[in-house]
């Protein structure tokens, strides 16, 4: 969306973080907070990875002011035609999630109405004998009384689950399409796609995936504390999953996870030398937004 002033203004924080992009300048994004607090934030990608700027906040940087700063920064940056085209891509991303929520919100609104057929446009139907209804009373009846069984065994095999983590126990109902006409329990399909993902994620390595996810990592660690993380730090997880939301590419804390600690170090060591020149480079942006007036020596080393 175009941002302004105004509009910045009436933005009301919910329970979790929100993200806009300013269509104005690419890459300018506004981060609002469950605690009220506003952010602007740049959007840099480098060699191995993307990662966020923060450039001020609102509103002591109002949005005409954010836009002149990240236009100075880009000045620098030389790095203006690559930014549109991944703009662009992420849009695309974002719009067909934003397709995807809309289309499960109404099929949820939709959940249990029942079709009420016109009678008008319906056939008669033929009278039958005492002995027909009593015959489909009884089927009526019986079949009720599977459904009811069935919703019971549902809810036992999900509680055992839950406590066992045994997903061969909810096999049998996904096999025999069960839930095709019984509604899954409360969280039982986000348990299932979060086994599915993990599955996924080992069979099939995504780079472009894990260079976000490493990057940001890496952003939030040791670029702003200079020292290797021994164990996993929680507030830098938090930054990934929140980064990978705002591209679109929304990924579960149990998947990040994961996938840093199998990969990281690797891919830490590996592109070693690539970090030093991005340290530099990104230093130097972050000198810029403090000072835009401030001219930077020289173009970054490309990497």
């Amino acid at each position: 969306m175009r941002l302004s002033n105004k509009l910045v203004y009436e933005l009301r924080p919910l329970g979790r973080k929100q993200t806009f992009e300013d269509d104005a300048i690419p890459y300018l994004l506004l981060t609002v907070y469950p605690n009220g607090k506003k952010l602007w934030f740049l959007r840099h990608r480098t060699a191995i990875g993307d990662t966020l700027i923060s450039i001020g906040s609102f509103p002591d940087l109002d949005v005409p002011s954010a836009r002149s700063k990240v236009k100075a920064m880009n000045k620098y940056s030389g790095e203006g035609n690559q930014i549109q085209g991944l703009l662009e891509r992420e849009k695309s991303h974002l719009s067909k999630a934003q397709a995807q929520v809309s289309l499960t919100r109404m099929m949820k609104d939709r959940n249990g109405v029942q079709f009420r057929p016109n009678p008008m446009f319906q056939p008669k139907k033929k009278l039958s004998s005492h002995a027909s209804d009593v015959m489909r009373d009884e089927q009526d009846k019986r079949a009720k009384e599977s459904r009811k069984q069935e919703l019971e065994q549902i809810e036992a095999a999900w509680k055992t689950y839950q406590k066992g983590g045994d997903l061969s126990i909810l096999i049998p109902f996904l096999r025999n399409e069960l839930f095709s006409y019984h509604p899954m329990p409360f969280g039982m399909g986000e348990a299932i796609s979060a086994v599915l993902e993990l599955h996924l994620s080992s069979q099939h390595e995504d780079h472009g995936d894990d260079n976000h996810i490493f990057m940001t990592y890496w952003r939030h660690t040791e670029f702003k504390t200079g020292v290797a993380p021994l164990l996993l730090e929680k507030g830098a997880v938090d930054e990934c999953v929140a980064f990978m939301e705002a591209i679109g590419r929304v990924l579960s804390h149990e998947v990040i996870n994961t996938r840093l600690r199998e990969g990281y170090q690797d891919w830490r060591q590996k592109n070693a030398e690539k970090l030093k020149k991005s340290e530099k480079v990104l230093k130097s942006l972050m000198s810029q937004a403090d000072d835009p007036g401030e001219e930077i020596s020289g173009s970054p080393e490309p990497y």
